[in-house]
């Protein structure tokens, strides 16, 4: 995208991007001229990248009269996750004339020996901001594989894939998905399945990344 808008199509006023992936640019190219007449903008892609910080943030501060914006993006963080706060000061804070925000952001983190840990709690809280959206999130840490993920996103939910869904899912009713993916490393029991098919009635693909075992199985409550 950013070839796309390096100010070759500097008359571009609704931009749609579906990649599929996001990352270092081979050659040097202008990422600084700004992009005046971008009213609308969509980037989607599902892949992770660790080029939040590096490209994606500073193509977004070139569209200086931008109206309405929306995000799907996986990004590999190296300290913080992607909450309400990084939004506002890296993004709305930026953009002057927008009125329209909606994304789906997923952040994960490796967890070393740092002190940081954003509690979904913390996280929904750095949204108290956002007065004309409801916005959910997640927040998980999976210690037996040294890695958290945080999840964000506007509701009502419309992208048709959710992935790394884990026993703390808020719930909801999720209309247009129809891949789920289920991770975690607590066991999967049979409560959240059904919790799974009632939040998700059109799902047509189910993927599950989980090695323990069910400590409440349905036959034994079932006798």
């Amino acid at each position: 995208c950013l070839y796309l808008l390096d100010g070759r199509f500097d008359s571009f006023e609704n931009v749609f991007l579906d990649i599929c992936r996001i990352s270092t640019p081979e050659i040097v190219i202008n990422n600084r001229k700004e992009l005046p007449k971008l009213k609308a903008f969509s980037l989607y892609s599902e892949l992770p990248t660790f080029q939040y910080n590096e490209l994606i943030v500073p193509l977004l501060h070139r569209m200086v009269n931008l109206e309405e914006l929306y995000l799907h993006l996986v990004v590999h963080c190296e300290k913080r996750f992607v909450d309400g706060y990084n939004l506002k000061y890296n993004i709305i804070n930026h953009l002057f004339q927008l009125n329209k925000l909606l994304f789906n952001i997923r952040s994960c983190l490796y967890l070393n020996d740092q002190v940081y840990s954003l509690s979904n709690e913390d996280c929904q809280h750095s949204f108290n901001d956002f007065k004309n959206s409801k916005i959910i999130s997640c927040v998980d840490y999976f210690r037996d594989f040294k890695h958290g993920q945080c999840h964000i996103y506007s509701y009502p939910y419309r992208a048709k894939t959710y992935e790394y869904i884990t026993n703390n899912f808020p719930g909801r009713l999720f209309k247009y998905v129809r891949e789920v993916s289920l991770y975690d490393d607590r066991p999967f029991e049979h409560e959240f399945f059904v919790k799974i098919a009632e939040y998700f009635p059109f799902m047509e693909q189910l993927t599950i990344c989980n090695r323990k075992p069910q400590k409440n199985k349905f036959y034994e409550q079932s006798k």
